[in-house]
This record gives C-alpha cells, structure tokens and sequence, in this order.
C-alpha cells in the first residue's frame, strides 16, 4: 500500500481513479455550491462519476445550483475544484480513502 501522506492531487481528472464509496465519502464532505462550482467546470466523464455517487437529495440541490451559478467566474470554478482536491487529500490522510497502485478506494 502507498504511503497516503505522501499523496497530491493536482487536477479534478485525478478523482476519476477514485472508486465510487472513495468518491461518495468526498460528496459527503464537500459542500454542495462548492461541487456545483466544480461540476460547471470539471471534466465531464469525472463530473458524472461524481455526481452519481452522491445522494439524490444532494445531487437534486447541486443539479439546482449550478443552473444558477453557470454564469460564476472561472476564478470561483477554479477555487472549488482546488476545494474539492483540498478535501480528498484530507479524507487520504485520514484513511478513508486509501491509494493502492494508481488507485483510490473508500473504507
């Protein structure tokens, strides 16, 4: 197993090698006008990935947010990606989410 102190995430396409209980345990810990914010920019295929792992009563409200924000300034799109990427290096650190090869899978 990979040292998980050691991990950097440097860009959103990092969480597609997250598996879905990794990426369900980042949706629950990241706030939904921040994933909305990232969502508006993030690559599409991770984006989905993303969004299908997190609950629908939480996904409805993100889905709500960015109809709203579609507008936001790339600096805003920007700092919640950071956000996101922030928050799963923390959720490594703490072994929820653990890397094993290329790979990140939840606990």
């Amino acid at each position: 197993m990979a040292n998980n102190s050691m991990v950097s995430l440097t860009k959103f396409e990092d969480l597609s090698f997250f598996d879905n209980l990794a990426l369900y345990h980042l949706g629950k810990e990241v706030p939904p006008n921040v994933i909305a914010q990232a969502m508006l920019k993030g690559e599409p295929k991770t984006s989905s990935a993303f969004l299908s792992s997190i609950d629908s009563s939480k996904r409805e409200e993100i889905y709500r947010l960015m109809a709203q924000e579609k507008d936001s300034n790339e600096e805003q799109k920007d700092a919640a990606i950071s956000g996101i990427l922030l928050i799963a290096e923390n959720l490594i650190s703490k072994n929820v989410i653990v890397k094993k090869g290329k790979y990140y899978f939840g606990v």
